[in-house]
């Protein structure tokens, strides 16, 4: 039965190729006539739905037809007799070979030797004008809706001829640009507030290299659109090189995570670079620890092993003081429970925090500069008219009382009955019952520490600080600010 299988595989895969075809050319149509629609009618239609439908019915269409189509052995014999002339031969064949008579194996024997000289060629794939019709206008459709622009694309197709458009609408031709004297000197000036300022020697190296090779190249630019790249370059420059060498927002990024507020409070004063507020955050250690050794003990694993299990830069100056001050906190502890330690940390703090706002007053200055060469490179070349993207920066502490006036102040969140709201998280530290919550002891410590002032128990000189950080603590530190 060889001999029969070879026309059988050939029919029936023109019966595959005739049922793909139709499928697919169905499916074109019932995307491209609805995709054609949409786009002359401006019709908002995701066309990914078009997309699933149309598979969608070229799957179906293709199972159902072929189904219907593919031919069976009986069919195939009436084919073949048709086409070679056998006279009903290879149908006999078909109908009695399951027979095992005489007759029927003669028959059969001298049917499939028909069949095997008989070439395959002889068997051709018929297909109907209307096969090759359906094809022709599917793609012609899908063609047709893909070349035809939509009403968008449309709009924005302009023919200009000497810089106008039929439409009335004139080409845009990007403006010429040469260098004045007025922008070459106003370069030169910020070059000298550079030179003046007192941030780091290396980066103020850096910054009037940059600047006087800008005004290098624009002096070969010819058109406005490369001298705003020119200056865009300048900026980014800027921030990256200041990101390099200040060190306050890593340093914000490990302190952070202290459970204690005093930390917490340093390392917000470094991040924002505000030096009269860090004094008084540092100052307030001493109010932290109240001369309690366990408090020291505590506080070693909050911000000195804080510092040096990190990866920060170990040779940073900021870094290196901070260790220093933090690890001579931790060397004021006390076996002796009767010795009071208040002292020692005093001395601590005041030994070691000039150090620390002298490097805070450096990164600060970096940063003013730098932010100074944007803004004013931005004001020379009307870059606030342009969003520009920048690294985000952080703002340098003014003496504005007017803004201050002005700031909302409002708290919300934290714990309290509204007039004194208490963080949720930070803890106090209670010689006698360990770590607390602040809002618990809130008034039984601000009352004792105020009955001490009166009665001479403790100077005068501390009462600023005490009110500053139980202000902090009650949450109205900007309500006494504002009444100052």
């Amino acid at each position: 039965m060889e001999s029969f299988k070879k026309f059988k595989k050939k029919i029936v895969l023109e019966t595959f190729i005739k049922c793909l075809s139709i499928s697919i050319s169905f499916g074109l149509l019932t995307f491209s006539a609805p995709y054609l629609y949409i786009k002359l009618n401006e019709i908002e239609f995701n066309s990914l739905f078009l997309i699933l439908i149309g598979l969608g019915i070229s799957l179906v269409l293709f199972i159902i037809l072929y189904l219907i189509k593919k031919p069976n052995d009986k069919m195939i014999a009436i084919r073949l007799d048709n086409e070679l002339d056998l006279n009903e031969k290879v149908q006999t064949m078909v109908e009695y070979r399951e027979k095992d008579t005489l007759m029927a194996n003669l028959q059969r024997e001298q049917t499939l030797n028909i069949l095997s000289n008989t070439s395959i060629k002889s068997i051709a794939m018929k297909f109907s004008i209307f096969f090759f019709i359906l094809i022709i206008i599917s793609l012609s459709f899908s063609v047709v809706a893909f070349a035809i622009p939509g009403h968008e694309e449309i709009e924005h197709i302009h023919e200009f001829i000497n810089g106008e458009c039929e439409c009335g609408e004139k080409e845009y031709v990007e403006p010429d640009y040469d260098l004045d004297d007025w922008t070459v000197k106003a370069i030169l000036e910020i070059i000298n507030e550079v030179r003046n300022s007192n941030a780091n020697d290396s980066l103020k190296t850096k910054y009037i290299d940059k600047l006087n090779e800008l005004i290098t190249k624009l002096k070969e630019v010819s058109k406005e659109k490369e001298v705003k790249s020119l200056v865009e370059e300048v900026i980014d420059y800027t921030n990256l090189e200041l990101d390099k060498v200040n060190t306050n927002n890593e340093i914000y990024m490990i302190l952070k995570e202290s459970d204690f507020s005093g930390v917490v409070s340093i390392a917000l004063q470094i991040n924002f670079l505000k030096v009269n507020e860090l004094e008084k955050a540092l100052e307030n250690i001493i109010v932290t620890i109240s001369g309690s050794s366990e408090a020291v003990n505590e506080l070693k694993a909050q911000f000195l092993d804080l510092l040096v299990k990190s990866n920060l830069d170990k040779e940073d100056e900021l870094y290196k003081t901070l260790v220093r001050f933090a690890d001579e906190i931790n060397k004021c502890a006390k076996t002796d429970l009767s010795i009071n330690i208040n002292e020692d940390i005093k001395n601590v703090v005041k030994n070691n925090s000039e150090p620390i706002i002298e490097i805070v007053k450096l990164q600060a200055e970096n940063s003013r500069v730098a932010i100074y060469i944007e803004e004013k490179l931005s004001e020379i070349f009307m870059l606030n008219e342009v969003e520009i993207e920048t690294p985000d920066r952080i703002d340098i502490e003014t003496e504005d009382p007017e803004k201050d006036k002005n700031t909302d102040s409002s708290n919300q969140g934290g714990l309290g009955d509204g007039e004194y709201l208490f963080g949720s998280d930070d803890l106090f530290f209670d010689p006698e019952t360990g770590s607390v919550k602040y809002g618990d002891v809130f008034f039984e410590y601000y009352g004792l520490l105020l009955s001490k002032f009166e009665d001479g128990t403790l100077p005068e000189e501390y009462r600023e600080i005490f009110d500053y950080y139980f202000g902090i603590l009650g949450g109205d530190a900007n309500k006494k600010n504002r009444s100052k």
